[in-house]
């Protein structure tokens, strides 16, 4: 009985995972541009290939999972919010219902 109960109010507290992961992926995106300017690079291929690691590497840090996996995630050159998935349990449960839109 206690369990349904804990469940309902720490869900507001889960609520939110996906906005924060698109600042955090635009975190990560600014921190690598920062890192290796790339106003000179037009093609959006050069871009991503000039800091698409640093990026990669980011995300990992920040518990995120660089992944083609979900149906969402059609082309990674611009950096899309869908291409990264949470790595834990509780994240990625929320993960599954917030990124439904």
């Amino acid at each position: 009985m206690r369990s349904p109960l804990i469940l309902l109010l720490l869900l507001p507290l889960l609520g939110g995972c996906f906005p924060a992961q698109k600042q955090d992926l635009a975190q990560c995106v600014a921190e690598a541009t920062k890192a290796t300017p790339v106003d000179g690079l037009s093609d959006p291929d050069e871009r991503h290939d000039a800091i698409g690691e640093t990026v990669v590497d980011c995300m990992r840090r920040g518990g995120y999972q660089h992944s083609l996996g979900d149906p969402k995630c059609i082309d990674d050159v611009d950096f899309d919010v869908h291409c990264y998935m949470p790595t834990g349990f509780w994240r990625k449960a929320v993960y599954s219902f917030e990124a439904k839109d």
